[in-house]
């Protein structure tokens, strides 16, 4: 029963992740370079001190496309 639905679940996420990228007004690549574009215009004090770009994972570059296009 677990595992039924933790394969239910899986799929769901699948499914879900690849309708987030097909319904997107800004594709995925050009969304990345401006989010990039801006966030470099802000320094990071990083653990040593020294200042330093903030650097994005994709999967926050899908979460933060997927909320912006819904605002």
């Amino acid at each position: 029963m677990m595992l039924l639905t933790i394969v239910t679940a899986l799929h769901k996420i699948k499914f879900y992740q690849s309708n987030v990228v097909k319904r997107t007004f800004i594709p995925l690549h050009a969304f990345q370079k401006l989010v990039k574009q801006i966030s470099n215009q802000y320094d990071v004090q990083g653990k040593d001190g020294l200042l330093a770009n903030m650097r994005w994972e994709k999967a926050a570059i899908f979460v933060l496309q997927s909320v912006t296009k819904d605002i």
